[in-house]
């Protein structure tokens, strides 16, 4: 039967032609077609345009329905019932029930291959004892399916965000009679399946009316620019825009991505002397971030003292490093006194491999980071290599200091803070373990007060910026490349742009000024919402 669907799906795209086609350029290749093992920032953006949760975001950035019909939660937030659509179905046709809700968040939490992102459903009720395998016969899994289409989640706390993490891909369904079928992106929940893979990219074919999608890896923003002029219908995607070249008549192609992104360079925590304050504040302290910015035009950025972008944080101040009012000597000569207790010096010269992608302003901030480094007496080996190879070499450790990014809501704190716990999974680039760090974030998730959980997020963020795990160098506003026959998509304070919501006009020129249907946003679920 699912041969027979595939089949007709592909003689869709054949039919529609090239015209139909939207293509997509993406940083990095997409490695994993299984929702549940998704990893890099290309497999989460197909994971959420094959597959649909209960929860899901419009053009807007907002949190609206997917699967659900309706939901309600109790007067504690620690219980969500949700109720399914009844016209919900698989690309197989098969519909899609509430069991199937319940054997996804399983096979997401399998003992024998938990999903990267498992962490993020250790909220659920006995979620910790189901993955390890030591569930007792007394204990009852926070998931259960009282009816074909009712589906309650039992939450070991409040948690005003978990409507955020039924939208991750750690979330989504899988049928309950075959879990495993939606590993390779034929048998979806959402508004696309895959058609093929290419060489490099892969194609992607909708269940109804819409743009056939052709997701194209490209190695650098520069590749992005070069290889998108010309096209009738383009969008870049997953891909962290921080300067574009000389725009001239391009310039209605270049929207903001929207909210405030941070421009960091990830500490490998794992490697001596990296391991110890006393090295960590001497490359943070070393770098003179309005030196950086003086020499790096970007419109609209500034220099970063702290982890939170000004678009995300929620309250009035954040905490400052401790050597955020030292002139740039006095920052040299205190990071060269901390190398010293550290047994470095002229004799002994502190060396560092910076890696960065090739491409955009990457190199510049490099090479001047480079110089601040050499006068506190750090030598600097900057390595350069192509997105894909870069975020190998993270992913691998193979690195001193290096570029990092994640995709994320914007304008909210914890996005910009979870990624630095066990919830962050592989995109810790840091290997950063701060005990207690991931409680601080999980206290501040259980207030349904606005002023108290912005307090919360403060003092999270606070060991973040002592133990400088993560050096933050400036805030920017991210770019995208939009074509004007591209609809659906639209700036937003998150950030967030799927794909699914995205039409195509007749002609290159003219914007689509019909818009897909989007469903009601979300109801306030507390009194700071």
């Amino acid at each position: 039967m699912i041969s027979v669907f595939v089949a007709a799906a592909l003689l869709g795209q054949t039919q529609r032609g090239a015209a139909d086609t939207l293509a997509v350029f993406i940083g990095t290749d997409v490695g994993e077609l299984d929702p549940h093992h998704a990893v890099s920032y290309a497999d989460h953006l197909v994971a959420n345009t094959l597959h649909l949760g209960l929860i899901t975001y419009n053009e807007r950035g907002e949190v609206v329905p997917g699967l659900a019909d309706s939901w309600t939660m109790s007067a504690d937030g620690r219980t969500y019932t949700f109720t399914l659509r009844s016209d919900a179905e698989w690309s197989t046709g098969w519909p899609i029930t509430s069991d199937d809700i319940v054997a996804g968040i399983e096979r997401a939490l399998n003992p024998n291959r938990p999903s990267p992102f498992v962490e993020k459903l250790s909220i659920i009720v006995n979620a910790e004892a189901f993955r390890s395998g030591g569930m007792t016969q007394s204990e009852v899994f926070g998931v259960t399916a009282p009816d074909k289409r009712t589906v309650v989640f039992t939450l070991s706390r409040r948690d005003v965000d978990f409507l955020h993490t039924l939208s991750h891909p750690v979330a989504k369904p899988a049928p309950a009679s075959e879990p495993d079928v939606i590993a390779n992106g034929r048998v979806t929940s959402g508004r696309y399946q895959v058609a093929g893979r290419r060489d490099e990219g892969l194609d992607l074919v909708p269940r109804g009316a819409g743009p056939s999608l052709r997701l194209i890896p490209v190695e650098s923003a520069g590749r992005l620019w070069s290889e998108s002029d010309g096209l009738d219908a383009y969008v870049s995607a997953a891909f962290p825009l921080i300067s574009l070249p000389p725009i001239g008549s391009r310039g209605p192609e270049v929207r903001r991505d929207g909210g405030d992104a941070l421009y960091a360079y990830a500490v490998n925590t794992t490697r001596a002397p990296l391991d110890t304050l006393e090295a960590r504040h001497a490359l943070s302290m070393a770098i003179y971030r309005p030196e950086v910015m003086r020499r790096v035009s970007i419109a609209g950025a500034s220099p970063a003292t702290q982890f939170v972008s000004p678009s995300a944080m929620t309250y009035q101040q954040s905490y400052r490093t401790p050597f955020a009012s030292l002139t740039l000597e006095e920052r040299e000569a205190v990071a060269a006194a901390l190398l010293s207790e550290r047994d470095y010096g002229v004799d002994n010269r502190f060396t560092v491999k910076l890696r960065i992608p090739t491409g955009d302003i990457h190199s510049d901030v490099a090479d001047i980071v480079s110089e601040m480094w050499t006068r506190a007496g750090i030598d600097t080996q900057i390595v350069a290599a192509p997105m894909p190879v870069h975020w190998k070499a993270l992913a691998e450790g193979d690195f001193d200091v290096a570029f990092v990014s994640w995709p994320g809501r914007r304008d909210t704190p914890r996005d910009s803070l979870e990624p630095l716990t066990s919830a962050g999974g592989p995109w810790n680039w840091s290997r950063y373990d701060f005990p207690g760090f991931g409680e601080r974030l999980a206290r501040a998730a259980e207030s349904a007060k606005c002023e108290v959980r912005a307090g919360q997020y403060r003092e999270a963020e606070k060991p973040l910026i002592e133990d400088q795990a993560l050096l933050a160098l400036f805030f920017y506003q991210p770019l995208a490349l939009v074509s004007p026959s591209v609809g659906g998509w639209q700036t937003n304070p998150a950030g967030i742009h799927p794909l699914d919501t995205l039409s195509l006009s007749s002609g290159r020129g003219r914007p689509d000024i019909g818009r897909p249907s989007i469903p009601t946003p979300i109801p306030s679920m507390g009194e700071d919402r």
